[in-house]
């Protein structure tokens, strides 16, 4: 994976509106997943928008990462 500066915000900022859009469950915990391989404090900072999530699969995803 390219972790460049460059590539990393392109990234971020992709999942930065996949996350506050409408989408399943599944799909919010692979974009998280996602942010989590990327091991990034841009990325980490928009798992933690999921912290407080009591979804079991949500809330498993941001608990491992």
């Amino acid at each position: 994976m390219n972790n460049t500066p460059e590539n990393v915000d392109k990234i971020t900022g992709f999942f930065e509106r996949i996350l506050v859009e409408d989408h399943t469950k599944i799909v919010l915990h692979e974009a998280v997943e996602a942010l989590g391989n990327i091991n990034n404090e841009k990325a980490l900072q928009l798992i933690e928008l999921f912290k407080d999530e009591k979804d079991g699969i949500l809330f498993e995803t941001c608990f491992l990462t």
